[in-house]
């Protein structure tokens, strides 16, 4: 057992020294999604992101007699990040790459429920400064579906939604 400790212990100090690891926590607004940010490098140029929050689904019905626009929930984003600078710390300057977001959230009136899956793409940029302080800018496009209790009644089309982000955070 001593063994195996020692060797576990040993593996990781050196997959540190090799490969540093670097962490953000954030707060922020992604695309009606205002939450908590994770962000993990995975090398490099590569980082992931979750992001879990409180949505206001942005859903409008050209129908009376439904009106989506009071839809409110929870909000999960996803984004996968490369980093074009090898000059600049982990984790900042322009990044690109894929996301997903998925909403859902119920009528405050009705109590009938809306969901959406967005698939896109996003591009930003990010500081890092001294103090390990991050402000990261972004924008994108996002394809998607949504779904609502009302469906039969209402066929719902395709949505595209643009993809706009701040978030405020730090490093370690």
């Amino acid at each position: 057992m001593l063994k195996i400790v020692f060797s576990l212990v040993f593996f990781v100090m050196v997959f540190i020294h090799v490969y540093p690891q670097k962490n953000g926590i954030k707060i922020g607004y992604i695309t009606d999604n205002s939450g908590i940010q994770y962000e993990r490098s995975l090398g490099k140029q590569w980082s992931i992101i979750g992001q879990f929050g409180y949505s206001a689904i942005p859903i409008t019905s050209e129908s009376e007699s439904v009106d989506y626009s009071e839809y409110a929930g929870i909000g999960l984003y996803f984004e996968g990040r490369y980093y074009f600078s090898t000059k600049k710390d982990l984790m900042e300057g322009w990044h690109i790459g894929p996301y997903y977001h998925f909403m859902k959230g119920s009528s405050k009136s009705t109590d009938a429920e809306s969901t959406i899956y967005l698939f896109g793409g996003t591009s930003g940029y990010q500081w890092v400064f001294n103090s390990n302080l991050t402000i990261d800018l972004l924008i994108g496009i996002g394809f998607g579906t949504w779904s609502t209790e009302e469906d039969e009644v209402f066929p719902l089309p395709p949505i595209v939604l643009p993809n706009l982000g701040f978030t405020l955070g730090y490093n370690f």
